[in-house]
């Protein structure tokens, strides 16, 4: 009869441990889950300068974007002249506006590399002189463009393209040379 009793009381005890612990979830701690708490979705949301945030708080709402800087402002210079431009950035010279949109591809060989061509990088840019402007692709391996009188090469490309080093778009610097 005592067995039975203590049998019994053992069976009790794990049932209402198992009890328990199904109401607890798989917490190690062995407490409750907070009242009111809320488990959030992994979604991220892509902000304008590239980066990325995710849900926080009690209502699941995305974290703040990092605030984004006011772009430098514009070099100014008169033909011929040379200005070095990063994506974002706007050149004058006399009455030419150069403004250096984005970078599109780099396919120059790296310096660390022997390569049969040299490649060139390929950006976005727009000229504008107050009366038109024009956006385009423009490769460092070209003949000068012509716009409104001047003349527009690339001659310099920073930084250098190394292999297996993964250059960030906008850390980019080009120099253009413009003449009249």
């Amino acid at each position: 009869m005592k067995q039975r009793t203590v049998f019994g009381l053992v069976l009790v005890a794990c049932l209402t441990l198992l009890w328990v612990w199904s109401r607890t979830g798989s917490n190690t701690d062995g407490l409750p889950p907070p009242s009111g708490s809320v488990a959030c979705t992994m979604e991220a949301k892509i902000c304008p300068d590239g980066s990325a945030v995710g849900r926080t708080g009690p209502n699941c709402e995305f974290a703040a974007c990092p605030a984004t800087t006011a772009p430098p402002p514009a070099t100014t210079a008169s033909a011929p002249a040379d200005i070095t431009l990063g994506v974002g950035q706007t050149g004058r010279v006399g009455g030419l506006v150069i403004i250096f949109n984005a970078f599109v591809q780099d396919s120059r060989c790296p310096v660390d590399v022997q390569c049969i061509q040299a490649g060139a990088v390929n950006i976005n840019v727009s000229f504008s002189n107050g009366k038109q402007t024009v956006i385009k692709n423009m490769p460092s391996d070209e003949v000068p463009q012509e716009f409104g009188g001047y003349k527009i090469a690339i001659v310099g490309i920073a930084p250098d393209r190394k292999s297996g080093v993964e250059i960030d778009p906008k850390g980019y610097r080009i120099t253009f040379r413009v003449s009249k």
